[in-house]
């Protein structure tokens, strides 16, 4: 049986994406929270997010606050930290990053210009 490692995550972005130019391409990192319940509490889980190509473009344009979808895969990294303790890395090799904010800041938009044209032609007889 093949492998195959794939996740979908939704929640904020934690820092202004850093851009990286290569000979052939550019890279984008950032870090997404990811709020789950534990114990009655929210506990925010740490992503760091790498995104080529079109996926780079999507991340490259969020910004600090900015509520995203992002699927990928699994890339876990155990290292030393620089206190000597055992660390694990999870990064997130993105292929596809949705802003949410900039979709509901158009939604919302989109609903007062309808809503501000209904107003408008409510005088008219037919």
């Amino acid at each position: 049986m093949a492998n195959y490692s794939k996740v979908i995550l939704i929640g904020k972005l934690g820092k202004d994406p850093k851009l990286f130019s290569f000979d052939k391409g550019s890279m984008v990192t950032s870090t997404l929270a990811v709020n789950r319940k534990y114990k009655g509490e929210f506990i925010a889980d740490w992503y760091s997010l790498k995104a080529f190509s079109y996926a780079a473009n999507s991340l490259g344009n969020a910004v600090k606050g900015d509520s995203l979808l992002v699927e990928g895969s699994i890339e876990i990294e155990n290292y030393t930290d620089k206190n000597n303790a055992p660390a694990v890395q999870v990064t997130v090799n993105c292929s596809r990053v949705v802003n949410l904010t900039l979709k509901k800041n158009y939604n919302q938009e989109r609903n007062n210009i309808e809503h501000s044209q209904n107003e408008e032609t409510d005088d008219v007889p037919f």
